[in-house]
């Protein structure tokens, strides 16, 4: 894996994710929601472990503290809105508003991600990190897999 390919795989999430936000938005029988929910739940939470693990540690002198700190207040955010999405059934009107409180906060996960962090650490990150950051992206994944 090199860095090109974690950075398309965080891109992939990104897509993944988003593709399950619209299927638990438009899903009318219970059943099809709890899965998609589900699946966006573990998707989602693969997904800012590794940024969390891996990708923001490697940022250090890319991006400053106060940029990370402000994306680990993000993921706390994304998370805790996810946190009050499982437990709310979608007839309950908090339901809708935390739905659309978490695509907006993804939305604006995605686009800053791919439009300006990626591109930061493709220019920034050095060849050496590039190897360590793959390597740990790859070993990560395999620890999760094997752990589900």
């Amino acid at each position: 894996m090199q860095l090109s390919d974690v950075l398309s795989l965080l891109t992939r999430q990104h897509d993944e994710i988003e593709a399950l936000l619209v299927e638990v938005t438009v899903a009318e029988v219970m059943p099809m929601r709890a899965s998609a929910m589900s699946e966006l739940a573990d998707k989602l939470t693969l997904h800012l472990g590794l940024e969390q693990e891996l990708l923001y540690p490697a940022t250090v002198g890319i991006v400053s503290d106060e940029v990370r700190a402000e994306m680990m207040a993000e993921h706390q955010e994304i998370k805790r809105v996810l946190a009050d999405l499982i437990w709310l059934e979608r007839e309950d009107q908090r339901f809708a508003r935390q739905l659309v409180a978490l695509q907006v906060l993804l939305q604006w996960h995605e686009v800053w991600q791919e439009g300006e962090l990626f591109p930061r650490i493709a220019a920034g990150l050095p060849a050496p990190r590039h190897a360590e950051l793959a390597h740990g992206v790859s070993s990560w994944l395999q620890q999760t897999q094997l752990a589900a």
